[in-house]
């Protein structure tokens, strides 16, 4: 498996990476995400972005859809430091933790929002 630097992936312009990557991990884990984002009051576009932003942070990574908050952290914190957000920077991962958090799927110590985790990175047990 190749395994792409998050700098030699957002430096290619992908259409639908998400849509794609997410057919092929086939993953019900993945799946049930997927269905919440569906689900959630957003907009369709900060919908995309939260897909890409998992797709992204799990193709980089090289990990399964065990995505820690810890991981999704390092990925929004690395992607506004790289100005690799095309604009989008202030944003990334916003929606995807707020999915996780409210689904259970990060631990009850983490903050329940990414700005909350940024504005205090030492969370117990984090």
């Amino acid at each position: 498996m190749i395994r792409p630097s998050l700098a030699a992936f957002r430096v290619n312009s992908f259409v639908r990476y998400h849509e794609h990557f997410e057919v092929a991990q086939n993953d019900p884990d993945l799946e049930r995400f997927l269905a919440l984002v569906d689900g959630h009051e957003a907009t369709g576009h900060f919908k995309r972005c939260a897909r890409f932003d998992v797709a992204a942070a799990l193709t980089t990574q090289g990990i399964a859809f065990d995505l820690s908050a810890e991981a999704l952290l390092h990925y929004a914190i690395a992607t506004r430091e790289g100005g690799w957000g095309a604009g989008y920077e202030s944003y990334v991962g916003h929606l995807a933790w707020q999915v996780m958090a409210e689904s259970g799927h990060f631990p009850a110590h983490v903050p329940a929002t990414l700005r909350g985790a940024l504005l205090r990175p030492a969370w117990p047990g984090g």
